[in-house]
């Protein structure tokens, strides 16, 4: 796609250490190479997917819409899975906003599907009268004063060696976001920060998207046996490499939406919710993982109209454009000029 050639990145990706989750539009669900997805399945460690958006369109996740952000994202969803049955090639359950554009209501409609997390260069909601984040939240491991729904920052290279390291310190999982144009040229620029990166004395250890966000909470022993865990994403795996059982006690942000079940490796485990946190705890095994899961009671708008056929014709056309423009136009700087100009008058 554009300067992304999937088995050069492979090769990349082997030889300097790295992993590539590509944020996949939902719209494409239906087409996939097979060749390119059995790729993925292969080397999951290397390649994997997440969800960027439903149809991809100017500030789709900037409504302030409930209904309509909640058919969006249980659009995204059943898209998501028509993908993996097609191809064997699931997408992770984690939103990459178009534009990084959301409203603090995007994020309670998301807390209330099965989505694990978001992950966004941009921190504040959009909306003049929507809450900004504070300095605060942004020294946690994820974003969570919307609704309680998890938002991972993530950073350009052009952000410096120097903030991705502080985050490192605080925590926060290594995220690196780029276009496909980053690739152009033989990658020398990424390639170079990513050897930065893997030179830094806290060792990274690189996986997809989904095991990060999952292995992305704080965890300290209180006494011999017992571990505080504080949790942000809506599932993780917990990782007991004692010799000995565990008793967990976690606890994290408290949610807006409806706490449906709380398992643990799928059994149900009782919990409690204030104010300030929700709280639950289990046994751990010893040396082993245990994952563990808050998943929320689901929105439904099925009374909803259906889109109209000239907003259907105006994403087709929007989605091939901006092929046209990433696969050929991209490559030619004046021409890239006026096909982002016609692109921006779709909107």
């Amino acid at each position: 796609y554009g300067f992304l050639d999937f088995e050069t990145v492979l090769a990349a990706m082997n030889h300097h250490d790295f992993s590539t989750t590509v944020a996949f539009i939902p719209w494409n669900w239906w087409r996939t190479r097979r060749s390119t997805a059995a790729l993925f399945r292969s080397h999951p460690r290397r390649y994997s997917l997440a969800i960027h958006g439903c149809d991809h369109t100017a500030r789709e996740f900037g409504t302030r819409s409930v209904p309509a952000l909640g058919r969006k994202i249980r659009l995204a969803l059943e898209r998501a899975e028509r993908h993996r049955q097609r191809t064997g090639l699931a997408v992770s359950p984690i939103m990459v906003f178009p534009q990084g554009v959301f409203s603090a209501d995007a994020a309670l409609a998301l807390q209330r599907s099965r989505f694990v997390a978001a992950v966004n260069t941009d921190v504040h909601p959009v909306g003049d009268d929507a809450p900004r984040t504070e300095v605060r939240e942004l020294w946690q491991v994820a974003i969570t004063k919307y609704g309680g729904f998890p938002i991972f920052t993530r950073r350009y290279l052009s952000h410096g060696i120097e903030n991705v390291a502080f985050d490192t310190l605080l925590g926060k999982p290594c995220l690196l976001v780029g276009h496909h144009d980053v690739f152009s040229g033989g990658a020398q620029e990424l390639l170079a920060f990513i050897g930065r990166l893997n030179a830094l004395a806290q060792p990274l250890r690189w996986g997809s998207l989904e095991e990060v966000i999952h292995d992305s909470y704080l965890s300290h022993q209180t006494s011999p046996g017992v571990r505080h865990v504080r949790m942000f994403a809506n599932e993780m795996v917990l990782h007991n490499t004692s010799p000995r059982p565990e008793t967990v006690v976690v606890t994290r942000a408290p949610s807006s939406a409806a706490i449906g079940r709380v398992t643990c490796d799928g059994r149900d485990r009782p919990w409690e919710q204030d104010a300030r946190q929700v709280r639950f705890q289990f046994e751990a095994p010893a040396s082993s993982p245990v994952r563990v899961r808050v998943e929320h009671h689901e929105a439904r708008h099925d009374d909803l109209p259906a889109e109209s056929l000239r907003y259907r014709g105006r994403v087709l056309a929007r989605r091939y454009l901006s092929e046209m423009r990433d696969d050929y136009v991209s490559r030619n700087r004046h021409v890239l000029h006026y096909a982002d100009r016609l692109m921006r008058s779709m909107k």
